[in-house]
């Protein structure tokens, strides 16, 4: 076991309402280098997003 295994329950449950998987940022290691905090990356159509004009960057 890996430890993450809710992650797959999350990626499936945003896939069904349309956001696609796209990968993971490791927010905490252990002093070799093994992630055991991560944060989900999920896709999606800028252009349907509301932003605000000073949010450009």
């Amino acid at each position: 076991m890996t430890g993450f295994e809710e992650q797959r329950e999350i990626i499936d449950e945003y896939a069904q309402r349309g956001f696609p998987y796209g990968g993971f940022i490791p927010t905490a290691k252990t002093l070799c280098g093994k992630p055991v905090k991560i944060d989900l990356i999920f896709e999606t159509d800028a252009n349907a997003l509301p932003i605000e004009e000073d949010e450009i960057v």
